[in-house]
Order: C-alpha cells, then structure tokens, then sequence
C-alpha cells in the first residue's frame, strides 16, 4: 500500500470491526446489570405536571402581589426612604461667639476638637457581622472597649468618641473610609486663659443633652456644646452659632456623587463687657491673701462703676478651672469639687445670700415716701426703744431696743444716725397704724429703688427675698403691726443697690 493511498469510511452504511466490538461488550454489562429490559425514558405522571403548573402559578401571584405591594402600596413611602438614603444634610461647623473685657483683651477662645460619630442610617444597613468586624478595628484604633461601644450604638447614641487625640485622629481620618457608617466631626471647644480667675462670672459650657437637642436641632448636632452656668449660659442665644447645611448626594454603594451647600454658616456674636480683666486678676490676688490671712473658708469681691453701674470685677474665692468642663469631665475630677467642704463651684457673690444690715434704711426710707406713709419732715420720738402690742395676745407687750435715745427724729436723721426705731415705727402697728408691712404689693420695694425690671446677668440667681405673711419660714422685711426688719440679699445687689442710691 503506498503512502498517498487513502482510505474512504462510509458511516451511513458500513459498520467497523471495533463497533461491533463495543456493541457486543455494552449489551454483556447490561445483561449482567439486568438493563438490558428496562427502558431508559419513562413519560411523566399527569398529577406531577399539574403541580408543577399549580406552583408555578402560585409563585407568579406571589411574585405579582409583591409587585403591586411595593409599587403601589408602599411605593410613596419607599420612594422617601429611598430619597433619604440617597440624600443626606450634614451641618457645617461654625464659631461660637467669644467674650471680651472693656479693654477687648479675649477671655474665651475657641480651641479645635474632634469626634468620632455613627450615622444610624448607614448603620442600620449593615449586618451584625458586618458591624461587629467595624467596631471591632474602631475599638483598636481607639482603645475604646468593644462591649461599651457596641452598647453605645444599640442605646441609639450618636457620639461614640469625643476628643479625639492627635495621633488617635490622622489613623481615623486615613481609615473612614473603610469604616462605613461612621464619620468624624470638628467641633470647637472652649478654652479659658484665666479659668480660675473668672469661671464664676464667665461659667463654663458642656456637651449637650438629647432633650435639649430636640428642642433646637437647627442650631445644634450631637457634639456640641451648649452654655451651662455664668454668661456662656445666660447669653446662649446670643453667643451660640448657627451652623450651615450640606446636602449629599449618594449612589446605591454609599459613594458621594455630588455636594451642595444650601445654607451658609454663621458664627455666634461675641460679648465686650465691662469687666477689666487686670483688676479682676488683682481683686483675686488680694483677697485670697487675705482670706488666708484671717483663717476664713471663702469671701467675695465686686467692684462697680459708679458713673455707668457696668462690673468691673466680680471674685468669689475659692473658685475652680473652668477648663475641666471643656472637656468631659472624670467622675473622680467631679467627686473631688463635689465634696469639697469649700464650696468652690459656689458664687457666693451670686448666689451666696446675706443679712443686709443698715444698709437696707434707706431702701425702706425710699419706699415708705414713695407710698406716702411718711413726708420728708415727719417726726417720730425715738426714746431707745419701741413697745409693740401682741396682735393675737393684747395682754403681751414686745420690746424692741434701739442702740441709743435718738429724741424727735425725720427722715434725714434717722438714715444719718441709723435709728431703728424711727424704721420699726414706720413698719406700721404703733404710732403709724398702716404702714410699709401692710402693703400688699412687694414690688413697693423694687420700684421705690428704681428697679422696675433687672436687666442683669444670672437673673435665675439674683433674686433677692422680700417680706410674706408665711411668718419666718421665708425670710421677711417686715412683720405686721410693726416686727423686726429681716432682708436677706447677695453683695453684688447690695452694691448696685448702694450705687442707685449713690446716684
């Protein structure tokens, strides 16, 4: 046979040697395995076909009401869910307000701080391992324990880690991305040059509470904070920033597509008071000499204009660091000023209440001429001493004492020589029947010094304690029929007092 011989298969009509071959061996092994009469396709079952077109039916209504449910029934809602996910405001940071002496040296500054906070929307997204394995590198980075984050989060809480540190910081704003759901926030702190100098006239701020948050959301997040005693409090409104607004836009991934600031940020205004912050250092210095001069727990200093009645000092010794409030304060921090014997977080030239003493003459002078119980050249005979007839009991005389025979006595005299019984007698219930005790009004007293509204700082404190008819329970000015004289009041309004007269 040559090389270019070929050979021609016919495979529609010839049958090879090899495929009988194979026919014969594939028909043994089915012998063997007793196929060799079974049959290899058998039809399907009438019933099994009418169950696969009954479940097929049903899958479909299924699949069709489920249509129909989040197209039309829950379509709208969906479509805001939606539109919210794909759109979301962030607030954009502004300045708080500083405070300034008469001179404009700066009291207060804004110094940067950052937080770590979760957006629950994005959060909510995400799996329970999904979330552990977020938290889990955050609690590394942070050295944050896990469980109390994780709490943190299942309580609803926003802010997950305030004042971030430095180093603590550049790795989370390297790695946010990675950790969705979180981002992290700027927000200034205050810081105080002289703390411990003016903490009780400028007070101090602290983070906000979530009812107080609710209450102005416009104007505040999560990790802000908000005034809590002196004049960051009393001037909230006026110090506190409005912060700007930026609308994000996502995709279906979370990625940013674009940004839009659709309300600028406006700082908070700022405070010039009439303050001098050089005496105040200096009030400060003297009279904490002077308090450990003498042994006492504490004292308090205030200095007035006389030409515009502005504070120009305002000390109460001892104080504390504001400073520590800028910060979240340690619970052992707070323990130790809480249970300090001192009182330090205590104003005493605020809230500290005192006997008034002689100075309050005058005042009851000026109110008794006011309402016309007395005329500047009334008279009163002032022997050293006053007897006053018992209201319930006519059988009991009281005697009340002057410090020396004063004679027949008018108004100029009795305030030069300080004559009590020319003001007992002028109380009313003796010579003088209706006097200044059966007034029913107390403002008399307010209006006849001049102080129709006060238009201080801390108004919540500066309430000075007029007379009642409770008897001494409360402390009182005056009892009917011509009593004791008891005001109790603060020495910053003992001073403005002193000043109106002055004036």
């Amino acid at each position: 046979m040559g090389k270019n011989k070929k050979i021609k298969f016919d495979f529609k009509n010839d049958i090879e040697p090899h495929e009988v071959l194979l026919d014969s061996l594939a028909k043994k092994r089915e012998a063997e395995l007793g196929l060799s009469e079974k049959k290899l396709e058998v039809p399907l079952l009438k019933k099994i076909l009418q169950g696969l077109l009954i479940f097929s039916f049903i899958l479909i209504l299924i699949l069709f009401g489920k249509t129909i449910q989040l197209q039309v029934v829950e379509g709208k809602n969906l479509s805001v869910l939606s539109e919210k996910n794909k759109f979301i405001i962030h607030q954009i940071q502004a300045e708080r307000g500083v405070i300034y002496d008469k001179n404009l040296n700066q009291l207060v500054f804004n110094w940067p701080s950052f937080d770590l906070v979760c957006q629950n929307t994005d959060w909510e997204n995400k799996n329970e391992e999904e979330k552990d394995k977020i938290l889990k590198e955050i609690s590394e980075i942070t050295k944050k324990n896990f469980e109390e984050l994780k709490q943190k989060i299942e309580e609803g809480e926003d802010l997950i880690v305030e004042n971030l540190d430095h180093q603590t910081l550049i790795i989370l704003e390297t790695k946010i991305g990675e950790l969705p759901g979180f981002r992290i926030e700027q927000n200034p702190i205050r810081y105080y040059p002289d703390g411990r100098t003016i903490s009780h006239l400028i007070g101090y701020t602290g983070k906000i509470k979530s009812e107080e948050l609710k209450a102005a959301p416009e104007f505040y997040t999560i990790s802000d904070y908000i005034g809590r005693d002196g004049l960051e409090k009393s001037y909230e409104e006026i110090l506190r920033k409005n912060p700007g607004k930026l609308k994000i836009e996502r995709d279906a991934q979370g990625h940013i597509i674009s940004k839009e600031t659709i309300q600028l940020p406006e700082s908070g205004k700022s405070l010039v008071l009439w303050l001098d912050s050089e005496l105040q250092k200096k009030i400060q210095e003297e009279l904490e000499k002077e308090i450990k001069i003498v042994g006492a727990k504490g004292g308090v200093a205030v200095a007035l204009d006389p030409k515009t009645g502005g504070v120009l000092a305002l000390v109460s010794y001892p104080s504390i660091d504001n400073n520590l409030f800028s910060k979240r304060i340690s619970q052992e921090e707070w323990k130790e000023i809480e249970e300090d014997p001192l009182k330090p977080l205590f104003n005493r030239a605020i809230a500290g209440t005192y006997l008034t003493g002689s100075t309050i003459k005058p005042l009851i002078a000026s109110a008794a001429l006011e309402e016309k119980i007395i005329s500047p050249e009334k008279k009163i005979n002032a022997q050293g001493k006053i007897l006053v007839q018992d209201q319930w009991n006519p059988e009991k005389i009281w005697e009340y004492k002057d410090w020396a025979v004063h004679g027949w006595t008018d108004i100029r005299k009795a305030i030069a020589q300080s004559v009590n019984v020319y003001f007992y007698t002028i109380g009313g219930g003796t010579e003088i029947k209706k006097g200044l005790a059966q007034q029913k009004s107390k403002n008399i007293w307010k209006n006849s010094a001049g102080i129709k509204k006060p238009e201080l700082i801390f108004q919540e404190k500066l309430k000075a304690l007029f007379p009642t008819k409770n008897g001494r329970k409360k402390p009182f000015l005056m009892i009917p029929d011509g009593g004791m004289a008891i005001l109790i009041i603060f020495p910053s309004a003992r001073d403005f007092y002193k000043l109106l007269l002055w004036k």
